[in-house]
């Protein structure tokens, strides 16, 4: 069982779950913003309702000291030995609530728990410390999005991180994987 401390939660405002959860991620490194910070940058405008990876990268480079890495072809592993290191993992899942409908959310992983078999999460729309089991994670939520990931983390620990993603920390490797996993 592993659970980062330090993760400030919030509540998402209305369709903001990637700049809740970005904010949460970056809370964790000291960061002293908020969803309103992050979402001035990643949704300029109301009628924006996506939020991309690749905007939140952005984000973390234009506005902070941190770096950050976005990957496919996540699994479970990965994402435990990375919390188990010390850095909380952002995760673009599918999110099914009631009534047959279906939209992307984001989540923090800031712990897991193998007795229990579940990542204990942010969900910036559900709640603080929200189990998510593995078996659901893997079969239905992370699928929607290819597995994607986000990592942040100081630029001194970056060989640490390259370590845990092993063959994935070249970007290109990575598709490549994820590609040979989707064939």
């Amino acid at each position: 069982k592993t659970a980062l401390t330090g993760i400030r939660y919030e509540w998402q405002s209305f369709n903001n779950c990637g700049p809740a959860n970005l904010a949460m991620a970056l809370s964790f490194w000291g960061w002293q913003g908020d969803q309103r910070d992050t979402r001035a940058f990643l949704r300029p405008n109301e009628d924006d309702a996506n939020v991309m990876p690749e905007e939140m990268l952005a984000y973390v480079q234009a506005n902070t000291a941190l770096k950050a890495e976005m990957r496919v072809a996540g699994d479970l592993a990965t994402v435990k030995r990375l919390v188990a290191a010390g850095f909380p993992v952002i995760l673009e899942i599918g999110h099914h609530p009631p009534k047959d409908w279906w939209m992307g959310h984001y989540v923090v992983v800031s712990g897991y728990d193998d007795a229990y078999a579940a990542l204990i999460t942010q969900d910036s729309l559900i709640m603080a410390d929200l189990p998510l089991p593995y078996a659901e994670l893997q079969t239905r939520w992370w699928r929607d999005f290819n597995h994607l990931y986000l990592v942040l983390y100081p630029p001194e620990r970056q060989a640490e991180v390259y370590a845990i993603l092993g063959p994935d920390a070249d970007p290109l490797a990575n598709w490549q994987r994820a590609l040979a996993l989707a064939e």
